[in-house]
């Protein structure tokens, strides 16, 4: 008797186990109590009509913040009219070119994902996060978010709703729109481009002569 309850633990943490390394899927599935909706944006080659893989599939919260006239929100929001100094903050803003918010944003990275784990996933699509969106407010503060991976990954549903809270929770943008009023909504990215050296390139740290004047 002793023996078939061990077995049957013994499965049962498999089965958890397995479900946990499954990659994320295409549709709605839920994880730690959020439904997340992943969609794919399906590329075609004009000549024939075949998709182009591997394709992105962006990963949004069901029900969150953002929705899909968000963009028409940062012209129309709550009736207010958007200054041209305002959207030109917004557009011209590159974390690439701001450190505190870049460290700040890789470090949540390295927090989600480890060294070995960066590699296997690199390994296989050789994308692994593409970019991440964020929906924020006039003062820095992140209020929804899009996760874009490749189609054919390796990240599950758990890293993505680790992803997702922590950056949600601990990212925040240092430099913020000028002229902007409380109620507008916008985007900013950050591409995470090669994140095969997340550890290994002093860049992602915030650090060598990339960062020397900026």
């Amino acid at each position: 008797m002793k023996e078939k309850i061990k077995l049957i633990i013994f499965l049962l943490l498999l089965t958890i186990k397995v479900q946990a390394q499954t990659a994320a899927p295409a549709g709605i599935f839920t994880i730690n109590g959020k439904t997340f909706n992943a969609i794919i944006d399906t590329i075609t080659y004009p000549s024939d009509g075949r998709r182009m893989s591997p394709n992105t599939m962006y990963i949004t919260l069901v029900n969150g913040e953002e929705t899909n006239l968000v963009y028409a929100n940062v012209a129309i929001a709550a009736g207010n009219v958007v200054t041209r100094e305002c959207l030109m903050s917004v557009f011209d803003y590159n974390i690439e070119e701001q450190k505190t918010d870049f460290v700040r944003f890789f470090n949540i990275m390295r927090s989600v994902f480890s060294a070995s784990r960066i590699i296997d996933i690199m390994n296989y699509d050789n994308e692994g996060i593409k970019y991440v969106s964020f929906y924020i407010d006039p003062s820095g503060v992140v209020k929804d978010l899009t996760i874009s991976i490749s189609e054919n990954t390796l990240i599950t549903p758990l890293e993505i709703e680790l992803l997702y809270t922590r950056m949600l929770t601990q990212m925040s943008f240092s430099t913020f729109p000028v002229g902007c009023s409380g109620a507008v909504r916008f985007f900013k990215s950050a591409r995470v481009r090669t994140q095969r050296e997340l550890y290994t390139d002093p860049y992602y740290f915030g650090n060598g002569p990339v960062w020397d004047n900026r």
